[in-house]
């Protein structure tokens, strides 16, 4: 068994190559490389997937999450010194993009189990000075329920949806992006639906919201030249549209195929040393972007898989509200983030594995033992 990466981006885009190819020949010789056709047509095939009548393509994962708590300050949905509710355990750009625009990330503490937001967490941490919340829909599943519904409600909190890692989920009919007031997409090219470089989204349902964004990502101007607020300059480029507008189309074959590898770890990892990911209650929802284990030891099993060939990550090795970027956080205690953070693993799981090389995973895990 030859080595087994954890990621293969050269053999999952090799499959598109020859319409990508084409696509962005046909870019390059437009002449029209920012703001043309390309991110146009693919900002209404994001929409018209996630159900909802309003995208912008940005340049990647963290400026959209920037500039959707940048023009809710703008629009007076929320004011700088707001508190914003985050999980410690996500990316640390879930956090930046609150404190970047003069917020206060309030932390809360995650479940064991699906490493989603904690419900006792939220209500503890839920003051009058929180305003709005950031969900994070981590390593794929979608981070709702009716139980987080009601005491959002109950606070009346603007919801913004990370949804960096689940595109393609949905629960209740309802796609991840398409739940709260705005939410970030990232196309980085490791996730579900990757770029050839960095890329990101924004989807609202919100009129007023999307025409301070659009302008926002694009020098604040609403017309060229005309600049009617301080914005950025957080465009997607036509080239990674380009690659988008071919890969969207095959998005949810790609999610598919990473439910079935999930299916096949779920039933076949029979180790009792290694706790295997909660599944969610609708087992469709879950898009897989990783499969994330819990074990003891963790450095002697990340060692045992790469004597035996297998690439393995960890996501996240540290938990954001201990980063020295958030030292003033250190000394909170948030026990189930601390907790699972010695132990989490990811394991391989995308498209391009082939049959021999998941059951050759499952089997070396189930040999593994603690020493």
């Amino acid at each position: 068994m030859n080595k087994i990466p954890f990621l293969e981006l050269k053999e999952i885009n090799s499959k598109y190559i020859d319409d990508i190819t084409q696509h962005c020949e046909k870019t390059i010789r437009s002449g029209w490389y920012v703001n043309g056709t390309q991110k146009k047509q693919f900002e209404e095939n994001l929409a018209r997937y996630n159900k909802l009548p309003y995208a912008i393509g940005t340049s990647n994962g963290y400026d959209s999450l920037r500039l959707i708590f940048k023009s809710l300050i703008i629009t007076g949905k929320l004011k700088i010194g707001d508190h914003v509710i985050v999980p410690s355990n996500s990316f640390v750009a879930s956090a930046l993009a609150i404190s970047e625009n003069g917020l206060i990330p309030e932390f809360v503490d995650i479940n064991k189990d699906d490493f989603l937001i904690c419900k006792n967490s939220l209500i503890d941490k839920t003051t009058n000075k929180v305003k709005a919340i950031l969900i994070v829909h981590l390593y794929g599943q979608i981070c709702w329920s009716n139980e987080l519904k009601q005491i959002i409600e109950r606070h009346n909190l603007i919801v913004i949806e990370d949804n960096a890692q689940a595109i393609g989920a949905e629960l209740n009919g309802v796609k991840s992006g398409a739940i709260g007031l705005a939410s970030a997409f990232s196309f980085y090219p490791g996730k579900n639906l990757g770029a050839m470089g960095d890329g990101g989204a924004i989807c609202t349902k919100d009129l007023e919201l999307y025409q301070i964004i659009k302008a926002a990502s694009n020098y604040g101007a609403s017309n060229k030249y005309t600049h009617d607020i301080l914005g950025d300059n957080c465009r997607l480029d036509e080239i990674q549209a380009a690659v988008l507008n071919i890969k969207l189309p095959h998005l949810n074959d790609e999610n598919t195929k990473r439910r079935s590898i999930a299916k096949k770890y779920d039933e076949g990892i029979r180790n009792e040393s290694i706790q295997l990911p909660k599944l969610p209650s609708q087992q469709l929802s879950h898009v897989w972007h990783l499969y994330v284990i819990q074990v003891e030891n963790r450095n002697d099993f990340q060692e045992y898989m790469n004597l035996n060939g297998i690439e393995t990550m960890i996501h996240y090795p540290i938990p954001i509200h201990k980063q020295q970027a958030y030292k003033k956080y250190n000394d909170i205690n948030l026990i189930n983030c601390e907790t699972v953070q010695c132990k989490i693993v990811s394991i391989p799981l995308n498209s391009c594995l082939d049959h021999q090389s998941v059951e050759y995973i499952i089997s070396t895990m189930n040999k593994y033992q603690i020493n």
